[in-house]
């Protein structure tokens, strides 16, 4: 269910990428994305060599105990 939370807040429907869930603390929870951005640009892509990795990462207090913090994968 959080993948799938996770998975709804992607804009890019052709999202190729990963998403880890951890539990760092009983009452939090962190979501992690990893994408690899290929860059179009000759002269952005020649700097950088034609692709960027992308690994934002959010923790946040679990406000809800209903449904106990689930590691993923």
């Amino acid at each position: 269910m959080r993948v799938a939370r996770a998975e709804e807040t992607i804009q890019n429907p052709d999202f190729t990428g990963s998403i880890t869930i951890t539990c760092p603390a009983t009452d939090q929870v962190t979501v992690t994305v990893a994408y690899t951005f290929d860059l179009i640009t000759p002269f952005i892509s020649n700097l950088f060599g034609g692709t960027i990795d992308l690994t934002p990462s959010e923790t946040a207090q679990v406000v809800s105990y209903q449904v106990p913090c689930t590691p993923y994968p």
